[in-house]
């Protein structure tokens, strides 16, 4: 059953299946299927809403990066944000949410635009689908951000993990304060984690999927829809936690079972008229490999009934054979 309490809010499809999110920061604290949890927390993080919840799911807006004025990565991820609309139940059973962010004194001291970010969530049976919209309030005055929804999921060791779809891209090492992009690795098929990981992908393709989160062979796919390419941001802080300062507070072998991608515009930035809006799509989808092939085991049968006809008789045929 969902509910709301005064900072948290949770989205319950039932079958274990849930969503919390905590209203500083906009941050998605969890993400279970089926009881399992996707998202990684550090076992350090303070909820005192003087620093951003370390884990989860948070939006960098409207700039990534640190700046000569105003928090790192921008102040979405400092600031309360509003429970617009919901916990509500749809006719198919998913669960929605609207959470909104809109300009305050103290972002204007920082960034001096008037702006709402719209953050609709919509809990599925084995996806979380993150809908982002920016909207420029200005009558008069256009401006320029930068946005990142940027995730931390919980992998049981990121050496076995496997990243598949980004490849092919050009990439940015951003930890090596790097301004020129590299062309990929013709004969690299996956990106696996064995250093300190802070790369930007470029011009990146609408789906990219993570293999071997757990010893089960979980895989997660990440899907996006928007009107012009994106970014991806694999991070991984490695042994000695040396990749930043926010780095520094977490165990030693924590990095071991955290992996971040986050998905967005970096790279370039996106220029908002007064009164338009920008808007994409995310998807996160838990792949379960055995449920997928049952699923289409059923469909081949369903397609061609006489092989299930077949198959009970090869087992006659055994069970024969057996008792003579």
């Amino acid at each position: 059953m969902s509910k709301v309490t005064k900072n948290i809010v949770v989205l319950d499809r039932g079958n274990y299946t849930t969503c919390s999110v905590h209203l500083h920061g906009g941050t998605i604290l969890s993400y279970r299927v089926k009881n399992k949890e996707i998202l990684y927390m550090r076992k350090k993080t303070a909820f005192n809403h003087f620093a951003p919840i370390s884990g989860g799911i948070k939006f960098t807006f409207p700039y990534f990066g640190a700046q000569s004025y105003g928090p790192k990565h921008g102040f979405a991820r400092y600031v309360p944000w509003n429970l617009e609309q919901g916990p509500t139940v749809r006719k198919d059973g998913n669960v929605e949410a609207v959470f909104t962010l809109v300009e305050s004194e103290y972002t204007k001291a920082i960034w001096n635009y008037k702006f709402k970010i719209s953050v609709r969530l919509t809990l599925c049976i084995s996806e979380l689908r993150v809908s982002v919209k920016v909207a420029n309030t200005s009558k008069y005055f256009p401006f320029r951000f930068t946005i990142l929804r940027h995730s931390i999921f919980k992998v049981e060791d990121v050496r076995k993990c496997e990243i598949y779809g980004l490849s092919g891209c050009k990439y940015v090492r951003l930890n090596e304060n790097m301004t020129t992009a590299l062309d990929p690795d013709p004969d690299m098929e996956k990106l696996v984690i064995r250093r300190p990981y802070l790369d930007l992908f470029l011009e990146t393709p609408s789906e990219i999927e993570l293999r071997n989160i757990d010893a089960h062979g979980l895989k997660l796919r990440l899907k996006t829809t928007d009107a012009t390419s994106t970014d991806v941001l694999i991070c991984n802080p490695w042994e000695g936690n040396s990749l930043n300062s926010e780095d520094q507070n977490i165990s030693a072998d924590e990095y071991l079972h955290c992996l971040g991608v986050g998905n967005g515009h970096l790279s370039t930035d996106i220029r908002l008229e007064p009164m338009q809006m920008w808007q994409a799509h995310h998807i996160i989808e838990v792949v379960d490999d055995e449920y997928e092939k049952r699923i289409d085991e059923l469909g081949r049968l369903l397609d061609n009934p006489l092989l299930l006809f077949k198959d009970t008789c090869k087992l006659t045929d055994v069970y024969s054979t057996s008792h003579k």
